[in-house]
């Protein structure tokens, strides 16, 4: 599965958005990340993409993206043979 974004993590409904780790039904394979940086003027910024190869352990109905500062300006999901999964924000 891979999943295009930031951090991902998956719990309770309760605690979905508190805890920032990665859930125990969720196992990263590998991150493939790219950063350009842009430093002109008094701000600086970057442009990105982060791509992470999870193995799914047990069934789970969300995977919560958790981000601060950062504007994500797409995210996709797909199974390990390409196929796309509906995401929602």
């Amino acid at each position: 599965m891979l999943l295009a974004g930031v951090a991902m993590t998956t719990v309770s409904a309760a605690e979905d958005w508190l805890d920032p780790r990665l859930s125990s039904k969720l196992t990263p394979l590998s991150y493939d990340l790219w950063m350009h940086p842009e430093f002109y003027g008094s701000s600086a910024m970057f442009h990105g993409r982060v791509d992470i190869d999870i193995e799914v352990l047990q069934s789970t109905r969300s995977i919560i993206v958790h981000y601060k500062r950062i504007n994500i300006t797409s995210t996709t999901l797909t199974d390990e043979f390409g196929t796309s999964i509906p995401v929602s924000q």
